[in-house]
């Protein structure tokens, strides 16, 4: 593995912060080709030996939270006053409906992505998590998520 496969890597797995796993697919190999000033081919290979090597395990799939008519997305940070506290938040997070993602960090810093048809809903949500266990909160971003493209066939659910 070289500089150039890890390049590509990064695109891959981090993307660019103008790209949004909502309405984007995944980053093309054409794409990642003309950012690092590359041959599309080279990347294709690249990408293909970092497969066979099990360095890229597997692509992950997310559904699109839409389709549940979830219309918001806000993602906080958390931050507890002891690491037990944390650890109390993280077991009532596993329990809360609508949570996309929760990382937890060193230390006493959780962050938790909710998603909910209104950010106020969301908000209020994230407010009561807070209060219960006398948490910081900080707002890290909210995106309104795009209408679907498609919808499921009635028969399928």
């Amino acid at each position: 593995m070289d500089a150039k496969d890890v390049r590509i890597f990064c695109e891959i797995a981090f993307k660019g912060l103008d790209y949004d796993s909502f309405t984007d697919r995944r980053v093309s190999p054409l794409a990642i080709a003309r950012k690092l000033g590359l041959d599309e081919k080279t990347v294709r290979i690249r990408v293909k030996k970092m497969e066979d090597d099990g360095f890229i395990k597997y692509y992950q799939a997310m559904s699109s939270l839409a389709l549940f008519q979830l219309k918001n997305i806000n993602t906080y940070r958390f931050e507890a006053l002891k690491i037990a506290t944390k650890h109390g938040v993280i077991e009532r997070v596993r329990e809360l409906p609508f949570i996309v993602e929760a990382i937890d960090y060193i230390g006493q810093v959780v962050s938790v992505s909710i998603s909910g048809t209104s950010s106020e809903e969301i908000d209020q949500g994230a407010s009561e998590l807070t209060s219960r266990f006398e948490l910081y909160k900080w707002i890290l971003g909210s995106r309104i998520i795009n209408e679907p493209t498609s919808s499921g066939d009635r028969l399928d659910w």
